[in-house]
């Protein structure tokens, strides 16, 4: 049998999604920091009014079935109160849906979360967060293009497979400082083969989860000039660590530029921009330094910002992220 070149990169990964966890392949969000709660449930409490975020990242573009990423975000604080001066609690609720695709691989995740901040000293705060998924899996193996159109190994697809799963974080946060720890997975969610077909199964394995640190604080440089650096580990079983370093200038509020540099050898350039007090949109490109920069243009992610405000002040908080 003989496989197609173009068609390599979804044989690859259809066959490594439909054999290992599936809860573990987690997409690499560029812009993490300016929507934290798409990793991490407790970051909904750095925020004192609604926000929505919708994400789209097309990977390694130029390469046939390569991956491409749609993340809906959404958190709304459940009281109102003083962010700052009271000794009480905010709840939040969020909701996050992901639509991943990557060769054949078809996986959509809807999370529904949850988060209580609990006001400190200082104008501090710390934030619990749980989230319950519900994944929806598919592998069509039958897009495959081999030298033999009747090949029976990749002429049928796998059956739908439903995986829940839940995720955990807890966030400090100052008005200049933040760090966070979360757990994206809880669980390990696989499929695995029987006569003649697929079933989904969960399990839970502490050394298969993610394992996410995050961090940022905010430096004033002059009087419309910040300096906004932060940090992103994500740490698995088995695996390397991977470190994204990320450093931004936001000049007058509105206009900010940085770059990222992520240890699987890529470079990230950042830009974004305030609209107005509500919308802002944000772009990163990713250009790879290993063999793939030598088949594919780089990585793309656009990102679309609203949030509810009625005073400008209202985006303080906001200038570390």
């Amino acid at each position: 049998m003989t496989i197609n070149y173009t068609s390599l990169l979804l044989l690859v990964s259809s066959i490594v999604l439909s054999t290992t966890s599936f809860a573990q392949k987690l997409p690499h969000y560029s812009q993490y920091m300016m929507q934290q709660s798409i990793i991490n449930p407790a970051a909904m409490g750095a925020n004192k009014f609604m926000t929505g975020a919708l994400l789209y990242k097309n990977q390694w573009t130029g390469m046939k079935g390569a991956p491409r990423i749609v993340n809906l975000d959404f958190t709304m604080p459940l009281t109102k109160q003083n962010y700052y001066n009271n000794n009480g609690t905010t709840s939040y609720i969020g909701i996050n849906i992901v639509d991943d695709r990557i060769g054949v691989n078809v996986s959509d995740v809807l999370t529904a979360s949850y988060a209580f901040r609990m006001q400190l000293v200082n104008n501090a705060s710390l934030t619990f967060g749980l989230g319950a998924a519900i994944g929806v899996q598919k592998n069509r193996y039958s897009l495959i293009e081999t030298s033999d159109p009747n090949d029976p190994m990749f002429g049928w697809d796998t059956p739908t497979l439903i995986m829940p799963n839940a995720r955990a974080g807890v966030y400090y946060n100052t008005p200049k400082f933040y760090v966070g720890f979360a757990i994206p997975n809880l669980f390990t969610n696989y499929a695995k083969q029987t006569t003649g077909s697929f079933k989904s199964a969960t399990m839970y394995n502490f050394r298969s989860s993610h394992y996410v640190l995050h961090a940022g604080t905010v430096l004033d440089l002059a009087d419309n000039i910040k300096f906004t650096p932060s940090i992103l580990v994500k740490a698995v079983g088995g695996a390397p660590i991977q470190a994204d370093l990320n450093a931004q200038f936001l000049f007058n509020r509105k206009f900010g530029i940085g770059a990222s540099f992520r240890t699987q050898k890529i470079l990230i350039g950042l830009l974004n921009y305030r609209i107005n007090d509500n919308i802002s949109i944000g772009y990163a490109m990713n250009y790879d330094f290993t063999l793939l920069s030598k088949f594919s243009k780089g990585s793309h992610e656009i990102l679309l910002q609203f949030r509810q405000s009625n005073d400008k002040s209202d985006w303080e908080i906001e200038d570390i992220r």
